[in-house]
């Protein structure tokens, strides 16, 4: 292929790319006038139900439900009818307003199509822009939190388009619920404590000792006094563990989750035992402790 033809298959590739874009757009717009029918603190299930009826149905249970087609998934989050009795998390949207049962909370759409802002009618005057991730300056969450509605973008297309309760709707919010009320007063979109897009920031969570056992809790001069000791212990993202045990006497045989704690020639009297596990970054979650009298 000469550079001439090369030329040419390049503005026919952005052409077509174009075109396709434009028509993800219109596709994604007529679930957008979809779900913009839809209010939230006020529409119910029922209307849901309505205003939904052309999407297939992926998920419905307890107070979530999702809408699905080619172009868009949607997840709608409705209230319990109730207020947490405990500070209620900044996500917890189906329990931190005074509204009825099955009243719509929140929607979230999620775009499964290639679809450029521009491509979609969202006035976005008033809007504030945040960097979704560091030193990632293409990716953003555009928002109004008067308007309540936010739009999540990589590289200047759509991956999320949100609608929840406007500032002004704060007077009916539950009392549990500073952390919601500090999301309204800020004026960015992600707290200090996590200035970033808090799903898609890799974050190493701790392990932990989940059970810990041992064959004997007493041993006397004329028995054995080699004790099996079991340790149980979960690591979210599945990390190769390390563990440390600590003893006050004796010594341990073995590595790993299965050792044996030898008290052979320890002296009467009370001796403990810990376990820690470490994931690769350190021994920073639950450990557990035991005990064995030796007689």
């Amino acid at each position: 292929m000469n550079i001439a033809h090369k030329k040419n298959f390049l503005v026919v590739l952005l052409f077509v790319m174009c075109l396709t874009c434009l028509a993800n757009g219109q596709t994604v717009q007529v679930a957008l006038d979809d779900v913009e029918q839809l209010k939230v603190l006020v529409s119910s299930r029922e209307d849901v139900r309505k205003v939904l009826s052309n999407y297939n149905t992926t998920f419905d249970d307890d107070h979530y439900q999702s809408f699905s087609n080619d172009a868009v998934d949607i997840q709608v989050t409705y209230s319990s009818g109730t207020c947490s009795e405990d500070e209620s998390d900044e996500y917890d949207y189906e329990d931190q307003w005074k509204v009825g049962k099955w009243v719509v909370t929140r929607v979230e759409m999620t775009i499964d199509v290639p679809t450029k802002l521009e491509n979609i009618r969202v006035g976005l005057k008033g809007f504030s822009r945040n960097l979704r991730y560091p030193d990632t300056p293409n990716s953003m969450v555009i928002f109004n939190k008067s308007r309540g509605l936010a739009i999540k973008t990589d590289d200047g297309f759509v991956e999320n388009i949100i609608f929840f309760p406007a500032r002004t709707k704060t007077n009916l919010l539950c009392e549990n619920t500073s952390r919601v009320r500090d999301f309204y007063s800020r004026e960015k979109w992600f707290p200090k404590s996590r200035p970033y897009d808090y799903a898609c920031i890799l974050v190493n969570m701790p392990a932990n000792v989940t059970d810990f056992l041992l064959s004997a809790t007493e041993v006397e001069a004329t028995n054995s006094k080699r004790i099996s000791v079991t340790t149980v212990a979960m690591d979210p993202e599945n990390d190769v563990l390390t563990y440390t045990y600590t003893i006050s006497a004796g010594q341990i045989s073995g590595v790993g989750a299965r050792v044996v704690w030898d008290l052979t020639g320890v002296s009467p009297g009370t001796y403990s035992i810990s376990v820690g596990v470490n994931d690769g970054v350190g021994i920073i979650g639950k450990t557990m402790s035991k005990s064995v009298v030796v007689k």
